[in-house]
């Protein structure tokens, strides 16, 4: 089964104003003559904590110091603006995480938000100083519940997140358009589109006026409420949401980004729903060149891009063009 990629927006977000220059440590991120880090490094991350060298595309960074590769001392993860969202002892930090003694989270505010307890990367225990009725706890247990398949248990939680968030910060704000559209997804995941559908349009109503148009995370609005139309079967709804999330992420993120392989590859999977397959065509490739240059050719979603232009070929009988993606 042709399986598409989408982005939906789970996470928290605060957008506030910085100056970049200003709150990046500018270190120097040396390696030696045997390509062994050394000394102050400072990295960037995207929205999903994957690392990234593009300052526009930055989300969280890291300020680490390393000793033959190995972390040293206090490892410290910021938000964009510059406030510590986490401070650990690492004993690797490549390529997996492994943590060691007390690691402390923030919010976004910078209060102390929970501590948990690691040995040799086990998370042992953890304590949460949230407010079980503020907005983080309500929503991060909804998250909990939806990730263990709990969806009536996470509605329930995300209505009171939604209505906290309200509170707490207003309508608009980023938090509540969050809190909107993680109800969304989840009416949506159940196939209550009528549920969804103003969650939907809310959320991407207050990106629009709180961020503007030309942001990431409005182009994941488009983007969501798209994936719900095309889900119904409408299509004259859907395309030119797809197309307007594509066109902002090539703008603010450039074409060898993979988000905006994933606006590719959902355009491409709308038009091949519609028998449309000269259009699906080189969206498809398009998709599937840039994960293989940005991921390689070993990454999960380079794979889904394969199978996806595999399984258009076969829809036109196309074989022996076929075979080789599968």
């Amino acid at each position: 089964m042709k399986k598409l990629l989408f982005c939906l927006l789970f996470c928290c977000l605060s957008f506030m104003a910085y100056s970049q220059s200003n709150t990046i440590p500018q270190n120097p991120n040396q390696t030696d003559a045997k390509g062994l880090r050394q000394g102050k490094w400072t990295i960037l991350f995207d929205k999903d904590w994957k690392p990234i060298t593009d300052e526009k595309q930055m989300a969280f960074f890291r300020t680490i110091e390393y000793k033959d590769d190995k972390p040293v001392g206090i490892v410290k993860d910021h938000y964009k603006n510059g406030i510590v969202q986490m401070e650990a002892t690492f004993l690797a930090d490549r390529p997996t995480e492994v943590m060691d003694g007390v690691v402390i989270f923030y919010d976004a505010q910078g209060k102390k938000e929970k501590e948990s307890t690691y040995k040799n990367g086990n998370l042992q225990n953890e304590k949460s100083f949230a407010d079980e009725n503020s907005w983080t706890a309500l929503n991060d247990k909804a998250r909990k519940l939806y990730g263990e398949g709990k969806y009536k248990e996470a509605g329930e939680f995300w209505e009171k997140a939604k209505i906290q968030a309200e509170k707490e910060f207003g309508k608009e704000n980023a938090n509540y358009a969050s809190s909107c559209n993680n109800l969304a997804v989840l009416y949506g995941s159940q196939g209550l589109y009528a549920k969804a559908e103003p969650l939907y349009i809310e959320a991407k109503n207050i990106q629009e006026k709180v961020l503007g148009k030309e942001n990431p995370n409005y182009a994941t609005s488009c983007n969501n409420l798209a994936e719900l139309y095309r889900n119904q079967g409408l299509y004259a709804k859907a395309e030119p949401l797809y197309i307007e999330a594509k066109n902002i992420r090539e703008k603010v993120l450039g074409k060898e980004n993979p988000d905006y392989a994933i606006s590719c590859n959902n355009l491409a999977g709308l038009y091949e729903s519609q028998g449309l397959y000269a259009k699906a065509e080189p969206l498809y490739i398009e998709a599937k060149n840039i994960q293989e240059k940005v991921l390689g050719n070993e990454h999960p979603s380079y794979a889904t891009s394969c199978n996806n232009l595999a399984v258009l070929y076969g829809s036109q009988g196309l074989y022996a063009k076929a075979e080789p993606l599968y």
